[in-house]
């Protein structure tokens, strides 16, 4: 039997993922990740992506086999949502949450588009679109974490409105650890709805 605090977790969790079923936006719709993706989604991930994330080669290509085969857990698909061309259908990268808080009640989120998706401003109208419904469906904060040195991640989560909160060291998941700074979008703060990023350039990955 689960505890009070497990299905509170889970409650909170599925409100998140419901902010993940279908976003639509001037340019771009932001829908979930199935396995139907898996290789365009696998095509949005290339060196820069990697570096920026803190992936090894095995952690980088490890998730599209797992998306197509259907392995991947359904927390993790259902908390991801692709963001592809509104106009075309082609995927452009990927948005997500985890760390959700059901006591807190937030998230962080994290983004990165492919090679020909980048310095357009896709990624600020995703995380716009997505911090929005993520305040929608019950999260009163949302974290933006990034490396010190990743400034278009900067850019983009002070175009969403976020604030800087903090900065502290942060372990990637190849077990680098560097300086990192935080960015919080509380529930009470609008956001920039309507600018883009478009002199964000490379890389567009946020830190995980």
């Amino acid at each position: 039997m689960r505890s009070r605090r497990d299905r509170e977790t889970r409650r909170f969790v599925l409100a998140v993922a419901r902010a993940f079923e279908r976003i639509e936006t001037e340019r771009l719709v932001l829908r979930q990740l199935t396995p139907t993706d898996a290789g365009a989604f696998a095509a949005t991930i290339d060196a820069v992506v990697i570096e920026a994330n803190g992936w090894t080669d095995e952690q980088a290509h490890a998730t599209p086999p797992e998306v197509a085969a259907g392995r991947w857990s359904r927390r993790r698909l259902f908390t991801r949502a692709v963001m592809t061309n509104r106009a075309t259908g082609v995927v452009l990268g990927s948005i997500s949450a985890r760390g959700c808080d059901a006591t807190e009640r937030s998230c962080e989120i994290g983004w990165w588009t492919g090679p020909a998706a980048r310095g357009q401003g896709y990624a600020t109208e995703a995380a716009i679109a997505i911090v929005d419904a993520l305040h929608a469906a019950g999260v009163r904060r949302v974290w933006i974490g990034t490396a010190s040195g990743n400034t278009a991640v900067q850019r983009t989560a002070v175009r969403t409105g976020a604030r800087l909160v903090g900065e502290r060291p942060h372990q990637l998941p190849n077990g680098v650890v560097v300086p990192s700074l935080w960015y919080a979008h509380d529930v009470d703060h609008p956001t920039a709805a309507g600018q883009t990023n478009d002199g964000a350039g490379v890389p567009d990955a946020s830190m995980r």
